[in-house]
């Protein structure tokens, strides 16, 4: 019943960053990769990359970057690191709700802007892929939303 639960909220969100990226189009909000960090952190390894998979798997059907497999790899990956984390580290800590966001988020701008350097013609340099992940990544959006978005889904989710 609470995969079902975490199903339902992972959609949600990711139909929330859908609806605010049409009001803030040129930075997106990432709801649905602070989601699978959340049920990374409060599940483990496993349940973070179940998450993953299946937010990977929106991502990929309704938002697709032209990478076929990278949304859901990535997601996958980040709520299994996620999960990770949480077994090492307090799951109460700033680290987890506030770093870790981040941490997942300016890695997604990064390889999306690492992908699409390797795909281009243009010469790839990496300082450039370094700061356009920092700027893309919107770490204070990130650092903003994270607490919020954790403190949401603890109601909702138990």
């Amino acid at each position: 019943m609470r995969w079902m639960r975490a199903c339902f909220w992972l959609s949600a969100l990711f139909f929330l960053q859908n609806s605010f990226s049409v009001l803030f189009p040129f930075q997106t909000l990432p709801f649905g990769l602070l989601g699978v960090v959340y049920y990374g952190v409060s599940g483990g390894p496993f349940p973070g990359f179940l998450a993953g998979v299946w937010a990977g798997l929106f991502y990929e059907l309704f938002a697709g970057q032209g990478f076929l497999g990278y949304p859901l790899i990535f997601f996958a990956g980040a709520g299994a690191f996620s999960g990770a984390a949480a077994l090492k580290i307090f799951k109460e800590s700033i680290f987890l709700r506030v770093a870790l966001p981040l941490i997942a988020s300016f890695a997604m701008a990064f390889f999306h802007l690492f992908l699409q350097g390797f795909s281009s013609q243009e010469s790839f340099r990496w300082e450039r892929v370094f700061f356009e992940g920092v700027r893309q990544s919107g770490f204070l959006w990130v650092m903003a939303a994270a607490p919020f978005v954790f403190g949401f889904l603890d109601r909702v989710s138990k």
